[in-house]
Parts: C-alpha cells; sequence; structure tokens
C-alpha cells in the first residue's frame, strides 16, 4: 500500500505550458527573466506569522519605497496545522492575503515550502505531531516522512497555485531547506516530487551548491542558490557566498543565476552578546556580489518581528533577527535604511546596462604612480623584495600554521610541499620550502602548527577519496561520536585550516577533505582548483591583485579588497581613492561617481564618539522612523550625515509603556506580556490593539544601545511602567 502513496512521484512531470500572453519566468545565467525581461530582484525577508497581519501592507510599503521589489516568506506547517488535519488559513495564518498584499504593492513573491525550514522557529516548522507519526527519522527517504511531506508539499501549492506567475505574484518556490545531509536519493526524491506538483514556476534548493549539482546533473530542475556572509577573495569554501561559489555554480549550472537566497542578519539569543553586522559590511558584500554578475539579493530579514507565545526556537530571543533594516518594532532603522534605499535605487537605474552584458570578468587595478615612473617602479620593486627578505627571515620561526589562500600564478616556497621519506604504509613527513626543518603537526587541531620534523607525525595522499591523512589518532570530532579517530587535513572555514575526523561517503561537505597534489609543481590545491595549502606568513599577493574592476557597458564596479591597505588608482583616464574593502560605481566614461560604500556609516560607528553618546542615551537611535519627505536625496554624504545629527538633537524623547502581566493556567511561571507602545512625539508607533508578546523573560524592546534587565512577577499582577529615555524600565 506505501509503494501506492509513493509510485506517482517517481516520474517528473514535463513543464507545463506558458499562459499564452505571458512568457512567464524563466532564467539566464545573467538573470532571472519575467516576461521576458531580464530583472535584477532586490529582495527582502518578512515572515507572516512574526509580523502582525495589520502591518503587512505597511512593512510591504516601506520595503516597496526602499527599492526591494520581491518579498521572500517560508511557509511554516505548524501555523497552518497545529493540529493534524485541521488547517488554519485565516488570520495570521491567512498567506494568501500576506501574498495579495505583496502584489498591491507591486512586489513579487518567493515561498520556501520546505517544510523543514529552521527560521529558528518552534521545531524548525514542523507540527509538533509529526513527532508520533513513528518516522524513523526525518528529512529522509522513509516512508512516513515522503508520505507526510508529499501531503503538506500538495496543500501549500493548491493554495497558492493561481496566485503563481503571471496569474500572481509568486515567482519562485523552494523545497527542502539548507540541506546537506547524506541521502541524495531523499533529495532527488524531494525535487521529483516538487516539480510533478507544478512546473509553472521554478524550484530552488538553497545553499549547498555541491549536492543541488549533482542533482541538476545539466538539466536545471532546480535553483542552486547560497545562503551566508559574503566572503571575498581569501575564501575557497563554496559554502558561503564568494567568487568562489560563483564560480562553482556557473561552472557546474552554466544556465543559472547566481542567487543570495540569505544574506544574514542574525537572530540574537538569550545569554549571548547581541550580534549585528555594519551597514559599511554589508553594502561592500552586496556590491561585489552584483560586480561578479549576481543578479538576485535577499535580506534575511528585512525585518525580522517577534515571536509570539512560545514560537522561538532554541533560545531565540522574543525579538527575531533585531539588527535589520526594518527593526522589530517596524520601524526604519536609520541611517540604515536610507543607505540601502540609495544602494539599490543606484542599482536599479543601472540595471538595463548590467544585465545588456555577459558576466564580466575581473580587471586588475594597479596603484597610480605619486612619482616618476621609474622611482615608482624602483620603489615597488624595492618594498616587494623587503617584504619576501622579511617573509623569509621568519619563516624559520616557531612555530608556523598551515593555511589556505589563492594559488599564486608563480612558485612560492610556501605553497610548495615536499615529502620525506615514506614508511611502508606511504606515510611521510610534510614541509614546504619555506619551512625548512619544520613539518606539518598533529598536535593542535587547530591551528595546524609547522613542529620539528624529527617530532612531526606522517602523511599519506589517499588518491582514492583524495585525503590528506594522518598516521596517528585524535578524540573524534564528529557531534555524537565517541571514541579515536584518524585525522584528515580539513578546511575548517574561509582561510582556516584544522584536523577532523576523515570522513566517510556518507558524511557531507566532503570537499572540505578533497585535495589534489602535484609532485612536479608541490602544489596541494583544494576542491575548487583555485586555491592552495600554504605555509604561514606567505606574501601577500604581488600589487595589482589587492584591486579589481568589474565593467558592464559604461557601468564599472572598483573594488579595492585589501583589508588594511588604501589605493590611488587610474580606470579610463579618471584617477579613484579607494579605502580599504571598498566598492565604487562609477560611469567609466564620464568618471561619475554613483554609489561609494566607504561613504556609509551606520549607528554601530564607533568613531564618533559624539553620535555614540546620543545614541545611548537617545531611544530614537533604537530604529526611527524618519517620513521627512524635504530630505536631501543627493549624493551628498556629509550633508546627509549632518542632516541626521541635527534632527537627533532635537529628539528628547520619552516612552509611556503600559505592560499588563498575566497568567496562562495554573502555572506561575507561563508569565505573558500584553500592552502597547505610545508616544508624545518623535516617531513612535501606536501599535493599536494588544498583542501576546511572548514568554516574560525579559521584555523584547531592549535597543540596540542598552539592555533591560530581565524581571518575573506572580500571575495576576497588573503593572505600569515608565521608560526613561535611557531606555530603562523605572
Amino acid at each position: 500500500m506505501m509503494l501506492l502513496v509513493l509510485l506517482p512521484w517517481v516520474t517528473e512531470a514535463a513543464a507545463l505550458p506558458r499562459d499564452a500572453a505571458s512568457n512567464g519566468v524563466e532564467f539566464t545565467n545573467r538573470s532571472v527573466i519575467i516576461d521576458g525581461k531580464p530583472t535584477l530582484l532586490f529582495s527582502g525577508a518578512v515572515h507572516y506569522p512574526r509580523v502582525p497581519r495589520s502591518d503587512w501592507g505597511r512593512v510591504f510599503a516601506m520595503a516597496k519605497d526602499m527599492g526591494i521589489n520581491t518579498i521572500q516568506t517560508y511557509s511554516f506547517w505548524n501555523v497552518h496545522e497545529p493540529k493534524e488535519g485541521q488547517l488554519e488559513w485565516t488570520g495570521q495564518a491567512d498567506l494568501r492575503e500576506f501574498i495579495h498584499t505583496a502584489s498591491a504593492h507591486n512586489l513579487f513573491v518567493t515561498l520556501r515550502i520546505g517544510p523543514f525550514v529552521c527560521a529558528e522557529y518552534l521545531y524548525g516548522g514542523l507540527p509538533l505531531w509529526m513527532r508520533h507519526k513513528n518516522a524513523s527519522c526525518y528529512r529522509c527517504s522513509d516512508p512516513v516522512w515522503e508520505r507526510e511531506m508529499s501531503k503538506w508539499t500538495a496543500t501549500v501549492v493548491e493554495q497558492v497555485e493561481d496566485l503563481l506567475y503571471p496569474h500572481g505574484p509568486v515567482i519562485m518556490l523552494q523545497i527542502e531547506n539548507e540541506y546537506n545531509g547524506p541521502d541524495a536519493a531523499y533529495l532527488d526524491w524531494s525535487v521529483s516530487m516538487a516539480r510533478n506538483l507544478t512546473t509553472k514556476v521554478p524550484w530552488i534548493l538553497c545553499h549547498d551548491v555541491t549536492l543541488c549539482s549533482k542533482l541538476n546533473a545539466g538539466r536545471d530542475r532546480a535553483l542552486c542558490t547560497i545562503n551566508g556572509f559574503w566572503e571575498d577573495q581569501w575564501s575557497s569554501l563554496v559554502s558561503q557566498p564568494s567568487p568562489t561559489w560563483l564560480q562553482y555554480q556557473w561552472q557546474h549550472n552554466p544556465n543559472q543565476p547566481g542567487v543570495w537566497t540569505e544574506d544574514q542578519g542574525w537572530f540574537d539569543q538569550w545569554g549571548v552578546a547581541q550580534r549585528y553586522r555594519r551597514t559599511e559590511d554589508q553594502a561592500y558584500g552586496i556590491m561585489r556580489f552584483f560586480a561578479y554578475g549576481g543578479s538576485w539579493h535577499n535580506f534575511y530579514m528585512l525585518t525580522g518581528g517577534n515571536h509570539y507565545g512560545r514560537t522561538a526556537g532554541g533560545e531565540v530571543t522574543t525579538a527575531y533577527a533585531p539588527d535589520t533594516v526594518i527593526d522589530f518594532l517596524l520601524l526604519k532603522h536609520q541611517p540604515r535604511y536610507d543607505v540601502f534605499q540609495r544602494l539599490f535605487t543606484t542599482l536599479a537605474s543601472v540595471s538595463d546596462e548590467l544585465l545588456a552584458h555577459p558576466i564580466a570578468q575581473p580587471e586588475s587595478l594597479h596603484p597610480t604612480p605619486t612619482t616618476t615612473t621609474t622611482t615608482t617602479t624602483t620603489t615597488t620593486t624595492t618594498a616587494t623584495t623587503e617584504r619576501f627578505q622579511e617573509t623569509a627571515s621568519s619563516s624559520s620561526s616557531f612555530p608556523q600554521q598551515l593555511q589556505i589562500t589563492t594559488c599564486y600564478q608563480y612558485a612560492d616556497p610556501h605553497q610548495t610541499f615536499l615529502l620525506g621519506k615514506p614508511d611502508a604504509e606511504g606515510f611521510s613527513t610534510l614541509r614546504t620550502q619555506a619551512t625548512g626543518s619544520l613539518c606539518v603537526g598533529g598536535e593542535s587541531l587547530f591551528p595546524v602548527k609547522f613542529v620539528a620534523c624529527a617530532q612531526a607525525p606522517g602523511w599519506r595522499f589517499n588518491s582514492t577519496n583524495q585525503h590528506i591523512e594522518g598516521n596517528f589518532e585524535i578524540d573524534c570530532q564528529k557531534k555524537g561520536k565517541t571514541g579515536k579517530c584518524r585525522p584528515c587535513i580539513d578546511i575548517m572555514q574561509s582561510t582556516k585550516i584544522d584536523l577532523y575526523d576523515c570522513k566517510g561517503p556518507e558524511d557531507h561537505q566532503q570537499d572540505h577533505q578533497t585535495w589534489s597534489y602535484d609532485p612536479d609543481a608541490g602544489t596541494i590545491k583544494d576542491s575548487t582548483g583555485s586555491s592552495c595549502l600554504t605555509s604561514g606568513d606567505a606574501p601577500a599577493p604581488p600589487h595589482g591583485t589587492g584591486a579589481e574592476a568589474h565593467r558592464y557597458g559604461d557601468v564599472a564596479f572598483l573594488s579595492n579588497y585589501q583589508e588594511t591597505e588604501s589605493m590611488l588608482t587610474s580606470y579610463e583616464s579618471y584617477s579613484y581613492y579607494l579605502p580599504p574593502t571598498t566598492v565604487v560605481l562609477v560611469k567609466a566614461n564620464s568618471g561619475m561617481v554613483l554609489f561609494n560604500t566607504s561613504h556609509v556609516h551606520d549607528d554601530h560607528d564607533d568613531d564618533d564618539d559624539e553620535k555614540n553618546d546620543k545614541n545611548d542615551k537617545n531611544p530614537k537611535s533604537f530604529g526611527h522612523d524618519d517620513d521627512d519627505k524635504d530630505k536631501d536625496k543627493d549624493n551628498d554624504e556629509d550633508k546627509h550625515k549632518d542632516n541626521h545629527k541635527d534632527k537627533d538633537k532635537d529628539s528628547n524623547l520619552n516612552l509611556d509603556l503600559t505592560l499588563d502581566i498575566q497568567s496562562e493556567g495554573d502555572d506561575a511561571e507561563d508569565v505573558y506580556v500584553v500592552g502597547s507602545v505610545g508616544s508624545d512625539g518623535g516617531s513612535w508607533r501606536d501599535s493599536g490593539d494588544s498583542a501576546e508578546m511572548g514568554p516574560l523573560l525579559s521584555w523584547p524592546l531592549a535597543s540596540r544601545a542598552s539592555e533591560w534587565s530581565a524581571f518575573r512577577e506572580p500571575k495576576g499582577f497588573g503593572a505600569q511602567a515608565k521608560v526613561s529615555s535611557e531606555g530603562f524600565i523605572d
């Protein structure tokens, strides 16, 4: 009987015909194409259970005004079916109304069905009754799980099918979520099941490009996308947004666009220092992504909203992802909001030019000579020579460590590995020309240090699985695994190398231990072939490789990706000053600067004590809503910053906050808070009707400048509290 249930999903359906009046949603490696028009997508995640229904329209209006053209959301199974068989699609769970509201603001929608969505939500969005279904595992080739997953996915598709483009705003659907497990057959089944339900719009698989690429095998069954934080040239991993990921994506999925599903603002946890991202850093990553040919960027989150009742996952705070462009009070996080409004408005203004040209290859930028050519050349050569000499003289210092960096285009002693005499099992010491009598050690799992070769363990290259194995044992590192394991040289993250249990066929992220050894050159390259193992203190690449240009017609991205060195350079006869980690968007032929990420500042900057002092004392800095329509819209950054300072000086804002402490049931620990936020002035929103806000461990209105003390009251106690301008409850 179970076979009969699964048989309909075995063979994928052919693509359904498009509406005669529309070309629908298609894609190339350059962009998503909507009704035949290549389109840059500027997206932001908003979760309907975390934002009051009455505020959906207001949030979408702010998104549209900011330059966003797409809203992303998960569907939350446990919101719609808290009890098995009892579906709820009204009120806060009215997914169709959420989509209709987005459409009313001329916004596209991408719907991530999952059904496991993670999202730091209770049980990852799965209903609790699934625990009683006797599935041997979730998200795997278990017949019980597959039956329930297919039923729920079909239910969601049925709900939104008439809202799929071109009949509605939904342009993409997602199956599964960030799956990087060992069950490739399950993932293949998931995509086939989803495509049998509909192919009116494309399906997405997010984050693990290696599994997604193997599943596609050139057939584009699902779009492969990426989640995470931008990691620049130095990243060798395909598990984070970076030039390396884009290169891998287009190598294995040459017809697909570059899609960044989650540019993460991250979430807060109880007892953990508050996380935030600098606006300048995020703007830099976004511009680098579009420079390298990416065409779809999504903020995760645009606004985090709040958890109501007991819906937060794990130790996540009531306010979900508060450090976002629109904060958890649904107010504009300034000046961050204005920064991204300018950024997306600028990119939109040149989108036709960008998408009319193929993906640009990087062109090296060189420092502009400050004296005569001869003098400059001599100075540069001397500085480079001294740097190599300094590195060489320090290379014998103890200890060094193993790293991974971009493979140099020239022979370098730090990337030239030498093997000692192998023993009977093929193990030998491993060193580089630069380390001399120091060899790769095994005493430290991270960092992997070089030690005296006489005390160093043996290593061998396993040609079967392409691992570099040690001839000793370590305590097993894999979660849940005990005992001793053989170590392999492993990519921990970015430039970091560690020792980790040698992975078997059932383990994910095999590419972190996949190496290719060239005995002639002595290089050891990672799975992408672009990054090499390197001994510590390797010299920086020669001048010209720390800055680059990407040109699309008359539009060019000029990037300095060096973290500490500025550069004065010229491009098309115009001079530009590029501070560290900066992208400047210019009109190449006229030299006009359209956007400069080094001019971006936000309320986390620590270089302005006066501004920080205001932020610490003024609750308006929590995320004030500035709707001044007379605000100067030009690109004069100094004037823009001064305007905000003047507004801060005029603000002397007190908040009256009424807290009604209530109990639920007979348990005094089940204390909830309801209330509203009012204002005598400024821009605080009156939330209207009271709403249940979640367990009262600490009121979620904690500012970015100061934390409020946790408190708890006995059940049935009613209290009023006045909030001072310093942000504390009196």
